[in-house]
């Protein structure tokens, strides 16, 4: 990934803290799927996608691999790179 690609934000369900992540250089995200181990770990980035329908099918992929993480999809705000 190129240090010249899209920035995106979002904000953590638990925690409400606006957080920052770079997207794909080619793309326009607009989902990002969340992960954590459990309910007593934070939340943190997995993923990001430019389709809702992706992102659920993403979540629905990584559940059925058994590995007892919980996923949540959030929006993602675009960010101007600084």
């Amino acid at each position: 990934m190129s240090d010249i690609g899209n920035q995106y934000s979002y904000t953590d369900p638990e925690t409400g803290a606006k957080v920052v992540v770079a997207g794909e250089e080619q793309h326009s995200d607009r989902f990002a799927v969340l992960r954590r181990e459990g309910p007593s770990e934070p939340w943190e980035f997995d993923a990001s996608h430019q389709l809702r329908r992706t992102a659920e099918l993403a979540v629905e992929h990584r559940s059925g691999q058994g590995t007892g993480d919980e996923f949540t999809i959030v929006e993602l705000t675009p960010e101007k790179a600084s």
